[in-house]
């Protein structure tokens, strides 16, 4: 069985130099703070050039049209203003005390990010997103949808600047299945390691209908037989899941949103989404997703 990390020692932040990826670097300088881990920072140059990562060149005196029709011309001169762009970013971090790995390449991004987390063993990706909605969303979705659908390991998505990442409720949405045990020492690790209450979200749809009473006394029992502790039970009617989530998150805000997801792809992918995926396009706040435990190969 392939298990989740119960421990945060290496972090890996994809960045493209952009206010985002800042962000995501700046929450992960906290954790590793916390948790005396070390960073890697990589920046992926990928062609043709997208609106994603390892394709923002803000910064840098450089036309990205020129670059795509110059690829092989320009690719020596973009890795070296990336890599000075890089080494001002590793100074920030070695300042603060952390240990900063940094690589700079050409590659395909999401290839390239899941090599580094399986070879590397990293126990947590963060990365800055945009909030996505409508036909972008259905067609395009964000960076870090895909990234949170292929990454092998706990992802945790930004989307603003948190000079002070305070998590005292965490928000973990659940239907209480007996699968959810696989997932439970994860969700007492992240609990314990930021000392918050825990908020034990149920959305009951059409299709999960059942009276109050006895919903509740399953979700008590629930709580009872993970010995879970400082727990918030929380019921939101609604017709889908991930409007349950964002509904629920209006009434009674948390700091952080932890969820698995299966990481669905292709077809699969396109005409089920993933419940997690959403929540991190459409959620203002920090979203830590984690895959499924599942069976070694």
């Amino acid at each position: 069985m392939k298990t989740i990390p119960l421990s945060i020692r290496k972090i890996l932040v994809p960045v493209d130099f952009s206010e985002l990826s800042q962000h995501a670097f700046a929450v992960a300088l906290q954790l590793a703070q916390k948790s005396q881990a070390q960073i890697k920072l990589l920046h992926v140059v990928e062609m043709p050039l997208t609106a994603g990562y390892g394709a923002t060149y803000a910064s840098m005196d450089m036309n990205p049209v020129g670059a795509y029709q110059n690829y092989d011309f320009m690719l020596p001169e973009l890795l070296e203003q990336s890599k000075q762009q890089m080494e001002k970013l590793a100074q920030v971090g070695t300042a603060a005390g952390i240990i900063i790995e940094q690589e700079v390449t050409a590659d395909r991004i999401i290839a390239k990010l899941v090599s580094v987390v399986t070879e590397e063993q990293m126990d947590l990706v963060v990365i800055g997103s945009e909030e996505t909605s409508g036909l972008e969303e259905f067609l395009i979705g964000s960076d870090a949808e895909e990234v949170v659908r292929h990454c092998p390991c706990p992802v945790l998505t930004v989307k603003k600047q948190h000079d002070f990442l305070q998590i005292n409720n965490i928000l973990f949405p659940s239907d209480f299945s007996p699968e959810t045990r696989q997932i439970m020492p994860y969700v007492a690790f992240v609990q314990e390691f930021f000392g918050a209450n825990l908020q034990i979200l149920h959305v009951q749809t059409s299709d999960n209908a059942s009276a109050a009473a006895e919903e509740r006394t399953r979700m008590e029992a629930f709580v009872t037989e993970n010995n879970l502790k400082k727990v918030q039970l929380l019921v939101q009617s609604n017709a889908s899941a991930s409007e349950g989530i964002m509904a629920a998150i209006k009434t009674s805000p948390p700091d952080l949103i932890l969820m698995p997801t299966h990481g669905r792809t292709g077809l699969a992918h396109l005409f089920n989404k993933s419940v997690a995926e959403s929540v991190v396009n459409h959620a203002a706040i920090p979203v830590l997703t984690f895959h499924w435990p599942v069976a070694s190969e």
